[in-house]
């Protein structure tokens, strides 16, 4: 009995490890890309992509009635995230209601494009080198929330045996649980970079 309840404790380790080691893969994959120098703009637009996609299913539902939606909730996020103060998802006076969810996601997408594309050339203009300041800022956004991830899967392990007091298979539950964090990061790294892409300061030979 001892000799099998090792061996479980065991598999569950080489279990957890899986997770971890799936999860590590798709992480230095994407610094080895940065690394090796490639180009990050198609990255950055699906990122962009999902950002905007994300958001609107948040604030503007497609099953939800318009007159439920948040319209100044999505644009307070857009304004924190990369749209310039003067720059308004919905005109004044414009009924958010008497749009599609197709109609506002393709309203955002257009607006966010040429706020992405206004940026490039301004940090273009100074100089500076607008696929180097991707590459930088996602990699400092990766590894940031990478090493929290790591020590958040640790807590998460740490406690995850008392799962199986409560009838629930503290593996599944690892997974399960350890595939939202991750989802959770990928999502917080995607908000992070484009952020940062935009309070990005460019002086001559040098970015910060």
């Amino acid at each position: 009995r001892i000799e099998s309840r090792n061996f479980e404790i065991r598999k569950h380790v080489l279990q957890y490890d899986d997770v971890m080691n799936q999860q590590r893969e798709i992480i230095y994959a994407q610094r080895r890309a940065v690394l090796m120098g490639e180009d990050m703009k198609a990255n950055i637009q699906e990122m962009l992509s999902m950002l905007i996609k994300r958001a609107v299913g948040v604030y503007c539902q497609e099953n939800v009635q318009p007159e439920e939606w948040d319209p100044q909730g999505l644009e307070a996020y857009f304004a924190r995230l990369c749209l310039p103060k003067d720059v308004h998802i919905f005109e004044q006076g414009e009924q958010s209601e008497r749009m599609t969810h197709k109609q506002v996601l393709e309203r955002v997408t257009d607006l966010v494009t040429k706020a992405y594309d206004d940026r490039e050339a301004v940090i273009t203009q100074a100089g500076a080198d607008m696929r180097e300041i991707e590459r930088i800022v996602l990699l400092r956004c990766v590894d940031d929330h990478w090493m929290d991830h790591i020590d958040e899967m640790d807590q998460l392990r740490q406690g995850i045996g008392l799962r199986a007091y409560g009838q629930n298979d503290p593996v599944v539950a690892y997974k399960k649980e350890g595939y939202e964090m991750f989802e959770s990061m990928i999502a917080a790294i995607q908000a992070e970079t484009i952020r940062r892409i935009f309070l990005a300061r460019v002086q001559v030979g040098a970015t910060t």
